[in-house]
């Protein structure tokens, strides 16, 4: 009986000891090697937590977005848009076009291009969109009306106007704030007025979030603030030249020369790249005793792009650039096809406002 007993008991015995051996192997297999994930998490609910935490929707996009104020009521104004969206959009992640309800027909024809040709955007690398607003207060209200949406969105914020042809590629602007921590503003370029107060001009500029701050509070106003100077009028006709010339002068001086102004240390938060301000020995009744580049080609041809490697021409200065088939637009306009400009219908086009 005992004997029958003890038998029984060392039969039970190794019983357990096989079944535990065998919980043990499965145990193991069933572990995730090294760095894996668990084995108890459903690998689509991983990778839907996953995604959604990554959607731009969702958290800041710690890179920078490029907001062109677009006006394109000629051929000029389309082609210097093409040559910016393809040689100045390299250190931007997204690029909203801002521009006139009237335009919807242009950008929908332009863009479907821009994304289909243009490498950076046909990849996904820079993704594109347009904004459609009323055109009442001038590329400032435009970058204004744009940047309601995004200024929560971005750590860096460039903007632009399609006054300028590009003629290279260049991310001087964005890459320089962003290099350089102490900036708040950048521009293309700088002058230096009569006081020997320097000043940047607006046509591509840079800001930070505080920067951006300081220009909003500065610049984003309504169409009846007094630095739209609707209190110059005309007379009479003869007088419509020297009136817009004034007002011109008026909204130039507070939206654009006095903007760098505005920051608490101007010295170390802002920089200009290129000088734009004439030398006196350039200034002639030949030329143009106008102080800044942007009507002057001599300075412009000799020293911005021929000593300085300049990366812009204006749109409007047939001196520098007298049509969208001059040859130093070559590298900028590598994927446009001609054939957009035929499709466009430039007789929507509204000029709404007027200095």
């Amino acid at each position: 009986m005992n004997i029958i007993f003890l038998i029984a008991i060392a039969i039970i015995f190794q019983t357990v000891i096989f079944t535990s051996l065998v919980h043990r192997d499965l145990v193991e297999k069933s572990l995730p090697e090294a760095g894996s994930s668990s084995p108890f998490q459903d690998p689509t609910l991983v990778q839907n937590a996953e995604s959604e935490i990554s959607s731009p929707s969702k958290i800041r996009n710690n890179g920078a977005v490029l907001v062109i104020a677009s006006v394109p009521l000629e051929e000029k104004q389309v082609v210097a848009l093409w040559t910016e969206l393809e040689c100045f959009t390299g250190s931007a992640s997204h690029v909203v076009i801002s521009t006139a309800y009237w335009a919807k027909p242009t950008m929908d024809l332009l863009l479907a291009r821009v994304r289909k040709k243009i490498p950076r955007f046909a990849s996904g690398q820079v993704t594109i969109e347009a904004h459609f607003y009323d055109n009442e207060r001038y590329d400032v209200g435009l970058w204004c009306d744009a940047l309601q949406g995004l200024k929560e969105g971005y750590d860096n914020f460039a903007l632009l106007n399609d006054s300028i042809f590009a003629l290279r590629e260049f991310n001087g602007v964005l890459d320089t704030l962003q290099s350089n921590k102490s900036l708040s503003m950048t521009s293309l370029t700088y002058n230096v007025d009569k006081e020997n107060r320097t000043w940047l001009e607006s046509v591509f500029r840079g800001f930070d979030g505080e920067g951006l701050s300081v220009f909003m509070n500065h610049s984003c106003v309504p169409q009846t603030h007094q630095s739209f100077c609707k209190n110059l009028h005309r007379k009479n006709k003869a007088k419509q030249k020297t009136v817009q010339r004034l007002r011109k002068r008026c909204i130039t001086t507070y939206h654009e020369v006095s903007m760098a102004w505005q920051f608490p240390r101007p010295q170390e938060q802002v920089l200009g790249l290129y000088n734009g301000t004439v030398p006196e020995d350039m200034k002639s009744d030949e030329t143009s005793r106008f102080p800044t580049w942007v009507v002057h080609a001599p300075y412009w041809k000799e020293i911005l792009v021929g000593k300085n490697d300049f990366p812009a021409a204006k749109v409007n200065q047939e001196s520098m650039i007298a049509t969208t088939e001059d040859p130093r637009l070559k590298k900028c306009t590598r994927f446009l096809n001609r054939s957009l400009m035929d499709e466009i219908d430039f007789s929507v086009g509204k000029r709404s406002i007027t200095y």
